[in-house]
């Protein structure tokens, strides 16, 4: 009882701070004006770029902020990718507010396994569940406030688009880029198709995590590798890239210096070579393994061991790349190698383990690898141990990446068609594009379309090239790129090699495709496990209560059981999980603004974060406080609000706003500002009722000054769009039909978009 009293007595001062001096209290009327704003924008074409269409018009500073287009699925999107897309939003409403020309558009990454997948589960044609999809999407982003340039829209399955994705890899093609090759490649039974590195995590898709196997399948391959060095080197001037994707794609792209050390081989023509980064390592070599499905093991096998052998060689084809990492089973082939400097016999083993391209009999490459012994060392002449600098001299050195080349092609119909028609035996490039096939057998992947989709934005509707020079010039680099960490090696990598090879023909400006990278934290939903019998049964939230850092059934009574202990699970909200959370039901509720405030306030914005509900009734009342404080009688400025020059507690707390949001924002933090608003609500509702006095107060105190609240307009702008373009309108009606303006003056007022960010009040 005592607490509930402390509850109510704590209600009642806030109440009293807040609404002592009104009386006509309302509930800020969201639905409103939400839809009023949304229309207003899209009527008058708010967020298009004026100059693009007349490139002689004298533009502002470019600033081109762009988030990571999604791939549009039938779940819609979730409260993941709106995390990211309100934090980009916020920018982009900033810079234009500080005299920026913002390009900011959005499009959709619509070809791919996923779309495919989805249209095969409802057993529908796949254009169809897309168009649909991308109809929901739109529908979504418009009512989450998203200030979109809607005329550079782009759909990477439109053909008027993938004209150039094809057109790009023509010129690949054409500079030897491109080959046709029939060798092993990852294969996914399940998806149907051949897929890159990129695309398996832990052995698994990373799209349905299935058993990936290795195959012999012809496909097309983009040689990645011939960039390599440029990819790794370059990495040194990403300065505004975050630190573990530099670190991730630097690992991925693997550049070792060391040797390839040829080993001639007891009794066959078969040369082995072998990567090592120091020459000690043939020392305490002990052991040879080639792959399984290594191109010439025939002539390494000797009759004896030839049965044992050959049963694990077929073995290793019956079994996924996880299975065969798992094996732990080797055989020896019955050939030996030749030590090139202690010309001791070497074993020769299968091991299945070996999964990449050491079975290449490529002879730039290597074909097999070493196993040591590090006490062999202490059995050799030390004097061969000491003298390893002399033998590096004996070995041409050799740099090699870890990285392999992209292969291009899936087996699948929903993609890109390859522009490539077999003409007896010789691959020709189509006459026209784009090249459309009803029915593809091999199209290209889902990343092809998303690797260049920033420069097309540029310039969707040319028709006669890529993009424009002016635009390109104009435009290119992206400034600002928002997305989440599971790109950090894939997209991102692939991007930077398609942007540098269009930097190398002349198509755009740089070579470096993005300014400044800021990966979103994951959106994580909690989910609550109580084991019974050794097996997990998810409980309902409203069944937990959170009790000293520990989670606990609720008892018939309401109350806590203690016998019962809950775990808390956390896992990324995706929709392969089946865990995602739709926004259309909290905007309905709650409405766009107050969700937008919520997913800031939730923690900064590139730190992981657990969804949840709790503190968004508190965005609500917030920005119900700021509407109340502005309006009344729902049309009308609070007669208290007056044109006087602010004192010094004013100034001294709007300075405190301005520079606090300012920072939020330019530090892409963002979750600091709600906190900040409401701090300043608390200062005015404690000033105008008189518990805040200056050292001298020169007019009535519970008045509030005009600039101070245009200032606070002002800064809500990027976070709480209609909230503070409805407040705008009201002010400027209030102060134009006081200064007699006329209808047409009034109706001429602009969107509150395009004012000027507040500077520190002197």
């Amino acid at each position: 009882m005592l607490n509930i009293a402390n509850v109510a007595l704590q209600i009642a001062i806030i109440l009293n701070i807040t609404f002592s001096y009104r009386t006509d209290y309302k509930v800020y009327p969201h639905k409103r004006i939400e839809r009023k704003w949304q229309r207003f924008w899209l009527d008058n074409k708010t967020f298009e770029i004026p100059s693009d269409k007349n490139i002689t018009i004298e533009s502002k500073p470019k600033y081109y902020c762009l988030g990571m287009i999604p791939y549009p699925s039938g779940s819609g999107l979730h409260m993941g990718h709106m995390l990211g897309y309100t934090g980009l939003d916020i920018v982009a409403r900033y810079k234009r507010m500080c005299g920026y020309e913002v390009l900011n558009p959005i499009g959709w990454d619509s070809f791919g396994i996923p779309a495919e997948r989805y249209a095969e589960e409802v057993n529908r044609p796949v254009q169809e569940v897309v168009d649909e999809n991308i109809n929901n999407f739109k529908r979504q982003l418009l009512l989450m406030g998203y200030s979109y340039d809607w005329s550079k829209t782009i759909t990477t399955s439109d053909p008027s688009y993938y004209k150039w994705t094809q057109w790009t890899f023509l010129q690949m093609y054409k500079k030897a880029l491109v080959e046709r090759a029939f060798c092993l490649a990852n294969y996914c039974p399940k998806l149907g198709t051949v897929l890159s590195n990129e695309e398996i995590i832990n052995g698994l898709s990373e799209r349905g995590g299935f058993e990936v196997y290795r195959k012999k399948i012809p496909h097309w391959t983009i040689k990645i590798t011939k960039y390599c060095d440029w990819l790794n080197d370059n990495l040194e001037h990403l300065q505004d890239w975050p630190e573990k994707v530099i670190n991730a794609q630097r690992n991925w792209i693997g550049k070792l210096v060391g040797y390839l050390i040829p080993f001639d081989t007891a009794s066959c023509d078969i040369k082995l070579r072998a990567f090592i980064t120091d020459p000690l390592e043939l020392i305490r070599c002990n052991r040879i393994d080639v792959s399984a499905d290594f191109d010439a093991l025939s002539k390494l096998v000797t009759p004896k061991q030839s049965q044992q052998v050959y049963k694990l060689a077929d073995k290793c084809k019956r079994l996924s790349n996880i299975q065969r990492m798992r094996l732990g089973e080797i055989v020896h082939t019955g050939m030996f190698a030749i030590n090139p400097i202690t010309k001791a016999n070497i074993p020769v083993y299968v091991n299945p383990t070996i999964l990449s391209d050491v079975s290449n009999n490529n002879a730039d490459m290597e074909n097999c690898r070493i196993h040591t012994n590090d006490q062999l060392t202490n059995e050799i002449d030390g004097n061969a141990a000491k003298n390893g600098e002399i033998y590096a001299n004996d070995f041409i050195k050799h740099t090699k990446f870890l990285m392999r080349d992209w292969i291009f092609s899936r087996q699948r119909n929903w993609g890109e068609p390859i522009p490539l028609i077999n003409c007896n035996g010789q691959y020709q490039p189509v006459d026209k594009l784009p090249y459309i096939e009803p029915k593809p057998t091999e199209t290209m992947p889902q990343w092809a379309g998303s690797s260049f989709h920033f420069v097309r934005f540029i310039d969707p509707t040319n028709q006669y090239c890529l993009v424009s020079k002016e635009l390109a010039n104009k435009w290119l680099p992206v400034d600002l790129y928002i997305g989440g960490s599971e790109h950090a090696i894939s997209h991102l990598l692939y991007s930077r090699f398609w942007y540098k090879f269009l930097h190398d023909i002349n198509m755009v400006p740089n070579d470096v495709p993005f300014k400044k990278v800021c990966l979103h934290g994951m959106l994580h939903e909690r989910k609550y496990i109580h084991i019974v019998n050794g097996k997990e049964i998810e409980v309902c939230n409203n069944e937990v209560i959170h009790y000293k850092d520990k989670f606990y059934l609720k008892n018939v009574e309401g109350g806590i059981d203690f016998k019962t202990s809950v775990i808390a699970k956390c896992a990324k909200m995706s929709k392969s999980k089946g865990n995602i959370v739709s926004p259309d039901h909290l905007i309905e509720q709650y409405g766009t603004d107050v969700l937008r405030l919520h997913l800031m306030f939730l923690g900064p914005f590139d730190r992981d974060k657990i969804w949840k509900l709790e503190g968004i009734s508190g965005m609500q009342r917030l920005i119900t406080r700021v509407y109340n404080l502005i309006v009344w009688n729902g049309t009308k400025l609070n007669h208290k609000i007056v044109d006087i020059v602010p004192n010094k507690c004013y100034k001294m707390e709007t300075n405190k706003l301005i520079h606090g949001v300012t920072k939020d924002i330019e530090n892409l933090k963002f979750n600091k500002s709600p906190a900040l608003f409401s701090s300043y609500m608390n200062f005015i509702s404690r000033y105008t009722s008189g518990k805040i006095r200056d050292e001298v107060t020169l007019h009535d105190f519970t008045l509030i000054p005009l600039k101070c609240v245009k200032i606070l307009v002002k800064l809500l702008n990027p976070f709480c769009p209609h909230l503070a373009e409805e407040l705008w309108q009201i002010i400027n009606l209030h102060s134009t039909s006081s200064s007699g303006a006329n209808q047409s003056t009034i109706k001429s007022i602009k969107s509150l978009c395009y004012e000027e960010w507040p500077t520190e009040m002197i």
